[in-house]
C-alpha cells in the first residue's frame, strides 16, 4: 500500500495509527498491523515526508479488512483519504482463494476498485514450486505499485 499526501496528512496519518516522529525516520519500519481489523502483521515504511508504504498480511481481502466499517477499528481508509487528502493505492494477492485486488483511494472516492481471479497451477507445479521465472516475475507483478 501506498500512502500519499501534504507532510501534515501524513503525521496526522501517522497519529492514528500511534506513530509518534521520534519512531519513524526514513528506512525505519514499524509494527502497525493491530490499527487494521483482521491484519495480522503490518509494517510502515517511511519513504519521505509526503509518501508511506504499509506491507503485511490480513485475513479475507482488502476490502473487508481496509475499507469496510468495523467496531473495533478506527480506521477506514476511505474515510481517512476524505478527511486528510490522501491519496491511497493498495494491491492485494490472496492465494488460498486466488485473486487479487487493486484499490486507488483519492480524497475520499474509489477510483479503481478490481478484483481478478488467477489460476494458482498457472504459477506453480504441485511441489509449490514456481513453473518458470518468468511466471514468479508476473506472479510478483500482482503486488507492483509504481
Amino acid at each position: 500500500m501506498k500512502i500519499e499526501g501534504d507532510q501534515q496528512s501524513i503525521k496526522t496519518f501517522l497519529s492514528l495509527l500511534h506513530v509518534s516522529d521520534t519512531e519513524l525516520n526514513n528506512g525505519s519500519v514499524i509494527e502497525i498491523g493491530e490499527n487494521f481489523y483482521r491484519t495480522y502483521e503490518a509494517w510502515i515504511y517511511f519513504s519521505d515526508k509526503t509518501t508511506l508504504w504499509i506491507e503485511g498480511y490480513c485475513a479475507w481481502s482488502v476490502q473487508t479488512c481496509l475499507i469496510d466499517e468495523h467496531f473495533d477499528t478506527n480506521i477506514n481508509l476511505v474515510t481517512v483519504s476524505q478527511d486528510l487528502n490522501l491519496q491511497i493505492t493498495i494491491k492485494s494477492r490472496e492465494i488460498g482463494l486466488c485473486f487479487s485486488e487493486h484499490y486507488l483511494i483519492k480524497n475520499g472516492e474509489i477510483i479503481v476498485d478490481q478484483c481478478e481471479a488467477y489460476d494458482y497451477f498457472y504459477f506453480y507445479d504441485e511441489e509449490g514450486e514456481f513453473i518458470e521465472e518468468e511466471r514468479e516475475i508476473e506472479f510478483e507483478a500482482l503486488l507492483n505499485i509504481d
